[in-house]
């Protein structure tokens, strides 16, 4: 579930039913939007819920029957742009016509040459980091892997 949780209203309905339907000894895979203070006007044209933290969807994919393998938060750089240019902006009422579609396609494209090399090291030094086992302890986005225990019959 890659950026789908945020989207379901009744969010532990649905982890139980994907429970229900992960083949016992399966996993699942997660990944979600951090921090409830990183709230904007694009969370609410997204169609989002809710923003979680490590705690928080670790605690819904438990309640849903899963045991957490690993869980860790990505893209470290990400939050102080996230929350200087979109929640601050947001809460003060600035940017209310935030779903005007040329803004989201320049938001999400490619960045220049220098700026995505820039990006591709700081990617990097993370998914190295993941690659080796150990979590990020601050980031825009929560990765959780959990997994459905084998049954005894």
């Amino acid at each position: 579930f890659f950026d789908v949780i945020e989207h379901i209203e009744d969010d532990l309905n649905m982890v139980k039913e994907a429970f229900h339907r992960t083949n016992s000894g399966g996993h699942i895979f997660v990944t979600v939007p951090s921090y409830k203070w990183l709230w904007s006007n694009e969370d609410v044209d997204a169609g989002h819920y809710r923003r979680y933290d490590l705690r928080s969807i670790c605690r819904l994919l438990k309640d849903g029957g899963y045991r957490i393998e690993y869980s860790t938060y990505l893209f470290s750089f990400l939050p102080p742009p996230i929350f200087l240019f979109r929640s601050i902006p947001s809460a003060l009422g600035l940017n209310k016509n935030s779903s005007d579609l040329e803004k989201h396609r320049k938001d999400h494209s490619k960045a220049n040459t220098f700026t995505a090399s820039i990006l591709d090291v700081l990617l990097n030094r993370e998914l190295n980091r993941i690659d080796k086992g150990r979590s990020l302890s601050f980031g825009s986005s929560c990765v959780v892997v959990g997994k459905k225990e084998l049954r005894n019959n």
